[in-house]
């Protein structure tokens, strides 16, 4: 590569390199090179992982319903399996809520010196200054509160992530 020193070339090698023994489990400078070689052909091994086939399958993952063995960081290694489920399943809630919580107050409001029509946006700093946003954050601290209680029954084994027993449909 034209401009760049030797010192920044060879550290560019040594992290490909090393990137490559962690990925692959060798190291690249024992590949025989050849001009002469038909190309090679590339088969996958069990061990990769489907959706990022350059690095290693997470092993806390099989079996998971819907699981592509996405886990570039290897969370799954340090963190409590369920509750990752949990919070991927409550925050996907919390995300649906707030998007109709955004349409809904773009087409309706309850009117008012406190209840402006106004964009989302601008009504961000407003309730800031007016107190609603500490209001809010009262809200859900006191929910988070009674989320533990479940987190920790979920950790048990005492129900599946994400199941809270209440299905409005029913």
């Amino acid at each position: 590569a034209r401009g760049l020193s030797p010192q920044t070339m060879a550290f560019v090698n040594s992290s490909f390199a090393l990137g490559a023994r962690h990925a692959f489990g060798t190291s690249l400078n024992n590949v025989a090179r050849s001009p002469t070689s038909p190309p090679a052909t590339v088969t996958m091994s069990d061990k990769m992982s489907k959706s990022v086939p350059f690095l290693l399958k997470p092993k806390n993952l099989d079996g998971l319903p819907g699981s592509s063995e996405f886990d570039p960081l290897l969370i799954s290694d340090y963190v409590n399996v369920p509750f990752l489920q949990e919070s991927e399943i409550v925050h996907g809630r919390v995300c649906m809520l707030a998007a109709l919580g955004m349409l809904v107050q773009e087409s309706y409001t309850f009117g008012g010196s406190y209840f402006p029509k106004m964009l989302p946006v601008d009504a961000h700093d407003y309730y800031i200054g007016t107190g609603g946003m500490s209001q809010i954050l009262l809200f859900i601290s006191i929910f988070e509160g009674f989320r533990y209680y479940a987190v920790k029954q979920m950790i048990d084994g005492k129900r599946a992530p994400g199941d809270y027993g209440f299905d409005p449909l029913t």
